[in-house]
């Protein structure tokens, strides 16, 4: 490619790529295309764009909402994606449709141009901009794929729903879609840090083998999984059909543990995504966690058997669709056919409502000797999205069931699978598209996000030890039961009881009232249900909160809106990893007593402490005031910021009141600058890692826990993964030993190491390079020192960093929020930067990952609230918030 400033081939490859197409020449030759345009042989390298006329030709011809469908922005999204992908690629738009590329800080290598508002404007622009990306002379990191990125970045400008899959998405994809997998049938997880088999599969080798729940693997086909992560061992345990896998297994019995070594062949196996139990009452519970390809067949096995039960018979059934983000359409379709005996379960249109070639135009259901023959009720959350909604949906449409809990997620959409790449694993590219909608009991839609509302609405109000979590009250027309969720801490030293599913219980009590199995008497049963257990549960939410000497009396009447004053503080040092008592002080300015008073908070950002946190007050008397409170913990982690936060009143039978939002502010509290020095010390059959720690800071470090991680198919075995240090003081170096089994031939031991403190989190995450020989390996992550206020007035400022490394510097990278500004290819041991911002109202963030010669990454993150000017004190300065 020409250098900087010269768009002269891309236009090129433009004029090249139209007289292709007048000629009848494939315009997906990458190598011709470049020949064209005068690129040096040397320069031309294959590119996918055959790939990226089917994905853009899809989205022509069946995308279901094309006209929402804006080619600029999905020009945009592409480069803004690739950009992401490629650490050296910066990229600037205009607001014509054109795009620079520049490889960090030097002049535009590339100009090009989305020379139209149609599907093939965007697609020559797409094929030019990867051409351009793929023929620099940096280079395109390993394992970024840029086709797949790009339509990546056009799928954003769709919706949702249509994505581009590929790698171990699609395989995570495909298999949940077919619900098999190849491997032996078991579930398996960490416990104590062991890889333990959770659950072994009806039919599957591990159950017919013998392995069962509990036993811990340890060793895989003679590799030891100490350090592996959970992925790690799944993916040694499967493998083709009819192979063998070893295995040994810790298995605890009355006489102690014992080591047992098992052989099992690999089969295809079925995920079990549905289970089935009967409760004490009578209720049987269809539990279905997703819908895929095996979901009909197991239903009716659980339905055959429920209904078989004489102890205790069958008298209702309870769908549990909680978390079940959907799945496969047909199969939720012949689900919903079980339960309903006829009528039309689901209609799907594509664009104007025309039938979408390949997909199920109407499905009805059909009487079937398995329906059974009581009242059902449907369990949701607001995860139940997709296929599950169908589901639920046409119980209510189609008047057989009720439905408990909160609202759905929302989405009526049907999206279709089309392959844009075959191939193995690593090749293989499908596109997920949004084609079709659907309607439920063949009337009914699903809103976007808005999703279907219960017949009865339940929320728990969880009390725990730093507080409550109240939800906000429904609606005056919706049913609702709120009940409270005592979990440890609010109580000092009370034991609880076990927790039960309050839903399930409340199922049990409405199937034991219904008097019928259609609709209107689950209906019927929730009401009753409701109404017996509403002055239960305000009496026990009563009792809750006197145990913190809260009033939480209801309201005999209803009123306006409060007339209240609030005001937020907190009372603790808002310092990185501390816990902070956060208060609100309410005063009652109108005429009459305030009931069940709490003031919840809300933010943007909802990893910070105070997001959705709820400060309960109780019973406020007119003219009186009082304090809510509640305690946040503040992640060690947390850089310094200041953020606005919402603040709503809620009274008991009074419109909600929205008061002037809260400035909350964190204080960074300063990670310690740490070094390592590791080394491989010989012993009689294995090595051991000595690692020794030291920080050049004024804090005492506690509770230090090391990790090392596995490489896959690396020639060597853990022996122990994780080790500790209870302390490490400024200046005193710390050791942790672990140990390894190397394979003769290593003359290097390649390893992740991950090390954590109380307070602060991880503080050490690098690769380690350990020479067999015994060499000491001495290595720092780079450091990044920097300062930009807290509170800044509007207008332009400047980072200024300070980089450094002890071997050498490599690479740094700057993000303004989610867009990079910044890529410097480094060298030496210092750098300074002085990076332009400009602030605006708001709060603002500003990324630095610094990489040394060691492949060492550090990240630090500013934030910055913007405040309008006249808000600075008459020095210049800014004010800062009282913490209290």
């Amino acid at each position: 490619m020409p250098d900087a400033g010269d768009s002269v081939v891309v236009s090129e490859m433009a004029r090249a790529a139209r007289w292709c197409e007048s000629e009848g020449v494939s315009l997906f030759c990458p190598v011709l295309l470049l020949s064209l345009a005068g690129v040096p042989a040397g320069a031309q390298q294959p590119t996918d764009a055959e790939m990226v006329r089917r994905a853009t030709e899809l989205v022509e011809s069946r995308y279901l909402r094309i006209e929402d469908f804006d080619v600029a922005t999905a020009w945009l999204e592409a480069a803004e994606a690739v950009e992401a992908a490629v650490p050296w690629l910066i990229v600037e738009g205009d607001d014509h449709g054109g795009i620079s590329l520049r490889r960090g800080q030097e002049p535009p290598f590339a100009n090009l141009t989305l020379t139209g508002d149609d599907i093939e404007a965007l697609e020559a622009a797409l094929v030019s901009f990867q051409l351009s990306v793929e023929v620099h002379p940096q280079g395109i990191p390993e394992g970024v794929d840029l086709s797949v990125e790009l339509l990546r970045g056009v799928s954003r400008a769709l919706d949702r729903h249509s994505v581009v899959l590929a790698r171990k998405r699609l395989a995570r994809f495909d298999e949940r879609i077919k619900g098999k997998l190849s491997g032996i049938g078991a579930r398996i997880g960490l416990v104590d840090g062991e890889p333990t088999i959770k659950e072994t599969f009806i039919e599957g080798p591990a159950r017919l083998s013998g392995l069962r729940q509990g036993d811990v693997v340890l060793r895989v086909d003679g590799f030891s999984t100490v350090g592996m992560r959970i992925s790690q061992v799944v993916g040694l345990i499967r493998g083709p059909v009819d192979t063998e896998v070893r295995l040994r297994i810790r298995r605890d019995g009355a006489g102690g543990p014992q080591e047992l070594e098992m052989s099992l062949t690999r089969a295809e196996v079925a995920i079990p995504n549905l289970s089935w139990h009967m409760r004490p009452s009578g209720v049987g519970v269809v539990a279905i966690e997703h819908f895929s390809e095996q979901s009909a067949t197991l239903l009716h096995a659980a339905l055959t058997e429920l209904s078989a039960s004489s102890d205790p018979p069958l008298r209702g059934l309870a769908v549990d669709l909680r978390g079940n983000s959907g799945g496969s359409m047909t199969q939720a379709c012949r689900v919903t056919d079980m339960f309903i005996a006829n009528g039309v379960v689901l209609q799907t249109g594509g664009r104007n409502g025309s039938p979408v070639r390949n997909l199920l135009r109407e499905f009805r259901a059909h009487p079937e000797k398995i329906e059974p023959q009581v009242p059902i009720f449907v369990l949701m959350d607001r995860s139940s999205a997709s296929a599950s909604e169908i589901v639920a949906g046409a119980m209510i449409e189609l008047d057989r069931g009720a439905l408990v809990g909160t609202r759905s997620f929302g989405k009526g959409t049907v999206q279709k699978l089309y392959t844009l790449r075959s191939g193995d694993d690593q090749e293989r590219v499908r596109f997920k598209l949004t084609v079709a909608e659907y309607l439920v009991g063949g009337t009914t839609p699903i809103i976007s996000g808005v999703g279907l509302e219960p017949d009865l609405l339940v929320e728990a109000a969880e009390f725990v030890r730093g507080g409550v979590s109240l939800p906000i009250p429904a609606n005056e027309d919706q049913a609702s039961l709120v009940y409270a969720n005592e979990l440890v801490g609010w109580r000092e030293g009370v034991t609880l009881p076990e927790a039960s599913d309050y839903l399930l219980e409340l199922v049990d009590d409405a199937a034991a009232r219904a008097e019928g199995i259609d609709r209107t008497a689950a209906l019927a049963a929730l009401e009753s249900v409701h109404t017996g257990r509403l002055r239960s549960e305000q009496e026990r939410m009563e009792e809750v909160f006197a145990h913190r000497d809260l009033d939480w009396r209801q309201s005999d009447e209803s009123g306006d809106v409060p007339h209240a004053q609030v005001e937020i503080e907190l009372v603790d040092r808002p310092l990185a990893g501390n816990k902070v008592e956060v208060r609100a002080v309410v005063r009652n300015l109108g005429d009459a007593p305030l009931y069940q008073v709490r003031v919840h908070l809300s933010a943007s950002d909802r990893y910070l402490p105070w997001h959705e946190l709820t400060l309960p007050v109780g019973f406020l008397p007119p003219g009186e005031d009082a304090i809510g409170s509640a305690v946040a913990l503040i992640a060690g982690s947390s850089p310094s910021r200041a953020d606005e936060v919402a603040v709503t009143l809620v009274a008991d039978q009074r419109p909600t009141l929205g008061t002037e939002p809260a400035l909350l502010q964190i204080e960074e509290r300063e990670r310690p600058p740490m070094s390592l020095r590791a080394r491989l010390v010989p012993m009689d059959d294995h090595h051991r890692v000595e690692l020794t720690l030291s920080h050049a800071s004024d804090v005492l470090l506690t509770g230090l826990r090391s990790q090392l991680s596995w490489h896959q198919d690396a020639p060597y075995e853990l022996i122990d993964a994780r080790g500790q240090l209870q302390a490490l003081p400024p200046d005193q170096p710390g050791r942790i030993d672990m140990a390894v089994r190397i394979a003769p031939e290593v003359d290097t031991l390649d390893l992740d190491l991950k090390v954590e403190a109380e307070v602060f989190g991880t503080i050490l995450d690098m690769p380690v390079a350990l020479p067999v020989d015994g060499s000491v390996v001495a290595l720092e992550p780079p450091r990044v020192r920097g300062y930009l206020p807290t509170l800044l007035p509007h207008g332009p400022a400047t980072l200024n960093l300070e980089l450094s490394d002890d071997t050498g510097l490599h690479e740094v990278l700057v993000w303004s929020g989610s867009d990079k500004v910044r890529w410097d290819a480094l060298s030496g041991t210092e750098a300074e930067l002085a990076v332009p911002v400009t602030v605006g109202p708001g709060t603002q963030r500003y990324v630095v990952q610094v990489e040394d010669q060691d492949g060492i990454v550090t990240r630090r993150t500013w934030y910055v609230y913007g405040i309008d000017g006249e808000d600075a004190a008459d020095d210049g300065t800014v004010p800062t918030v009282d913490p209290g």
